[in-house]
C-alpha cells in the first residue's frame, strides 16, 4: 500500500485509531495527470495498478459508446433512424507525422483547447531518461497517434456503467 501511495495511485481517505493500531482506508486518486506527476519508479513496481486505473477512466466511455450503438439499432427496429449518438460520448483519433519536439509542443494547446488553461502545467511525456533531448532526437520525425475520448459522466452514471472508483469521487 505504501508503494501505491508513493506512486500517487492511492491516497489515504480516512484513518481510525483502534488502541495501538492505526487503520488507514485508501481510495484511488483522481487520475488527471497521475501517470506523469507520480513517482515513475514506484509506478513501475505496480504497472498493473497504473494500467487498471487508466482503464477505469476509459471503460465507461467504451461502454457508453456500445450502449449508444445498441440504442441506435433498437430505434432502427422501431422504424426510427438516429443520425447521432443518443448519449454524450465521442471517440476521435488523428495521426500526424511530426518531430519529437513538435509532438511535445502539441500538448499545451490541446489542453488549453480542452479548457485546462486554469490548471497547473502538467509534466508532459519525454523519452525515458532524457530530460533534454538531443537536437537529433528532437528533430527525428515519426507518426504520432492522438486519441481523444470524451463522455458525460452523468450519462454513464444513469446507465449504471461507472466504475466503483469513479463513484467514490
Amino acid at each position: 500500500m505504501k508503494k501505491l501511495e508513493e506512486a500517487d495511485l492511492l491516497e489515504v481517505a480516512e484513518t481510525k485509531q483502534l488502541g495501538n493500531l492505526v487503520e488507514k482506508y485508501y481510495k484511488t486518486v483522481n487520475m488527471e495527470g497521475v501517470l506523469y506527476r507520480g513517482d515513475l519508479q514506484a509506478q513501475a513496481e505496480q504497472p498493473e495498478v497504473a494500467l487498471s486505473l487508466t482503464y477505469q477512466l476509459i471503460e465507461p466511455a467504451l461502454k457508453l459508446y456500445e450502449r449508444s450503438l445498441a440504442k441506435v439499432r433498437e430505434e432502427k427496429k422501431q422504424g426510427v433512424e438516429l443520425n447521432e449518438l443518443p448519449y454524450h460520448v465521442t471517440i476521435n483519433s488523428s495521426s500526424d507525422r511530426m518531430t519529437a519536439k513538435e509532438w511535445q509542443e502539441s500538448f499545451p494547446p490541446i489542453m488549453k483547447a480542452l479548457g485546462k488553461k486554469d490548471k497547473k502545467e502538467f509534466d508532459w511525456p519525454e523519452r525515458p531518461g532524457k530530460k533534454i533531448m538531443s537536437e537529433e532526437e528532437a528533430n527525428k520525425v515519426g507518426t504520432y497517434q492522438y486519441v481523444l475520448i470524451s463522455y458525460r459522466i452523468e450519462d454513464a452514471e444513469e446507465l449504471g456503467i461507472v466504475t466503483e472508483t469513479e463513484e467514490e469521487k
